[in-house]
């Protein structure tokens, strides 16, 4: 039963991590996407601005208007972007602490597990050596009769 308890453990624990490891994989993977979105309006601003210098130094102030003002709008937007990369930068933190202590719980579902074995080989063997001695007592009495029959005849 024990054993038995031992493996449902273990597995509810390698559940628990395999879930760890998913949601700290996932927090990566947003972290990266929101890292690419901020490159990619990083370079869309240095070309806004280059055509807003460009437009400038031509005199067209219509595009350098519009030029300013939507780089200003990327500029608002790569704001947003870093805060979102501040919080999922937590989200990984938060996500790397918890498959830490599920690793540290698996670890200790997995010494279980191995003491639930080794006491279960334990009272195996007990039980053979056990079933051992009983077969030797059962022979060594039956010899014993034998030898007391021949002297007796």
């Amino acid at each position: 039963m024990e054993l038995a308890r031992a493996a449902l453990l273990l597995r509810v624990a390698e559940t628990e991590a395999e879930k760890a490891e998913g949601v700290l994989q996932q927090a990566f993977m947003s972290r990266q996407q929101i890292e690419q979105n901020i490159r990619t309006i990083q370079s869309r601003r240095d070309a806004l601005k280059k055509n807003a210098q460009d437009a400038l130094s031509v005199g067209d102030s219509e595009q350098w208007i519009l030029s300013s003002s939507e780089s200003a709008f990327i500029d608002q937007k790569e704001r947003k972007l870093n805060e979102d990369l501040i919080r999922a930068n937590e989200r990984i933190h938060v996500a790397q602490e918890a498959m830490l202590v599920q690793q540290q719980k698996l670890e200790q579902m997995k010494s279980l597990y191995r003491e639930a074995m080794r006491a279960r080989a334990a009272a195996e063997d007990l039980r053979a050596q056990k079933a051992a001695d009983e077969f030797f007592l059962i022979k060594q009495h039956a010899a014993k009769k034998k030898i007391a029959k021949e002297t007796l005849i």
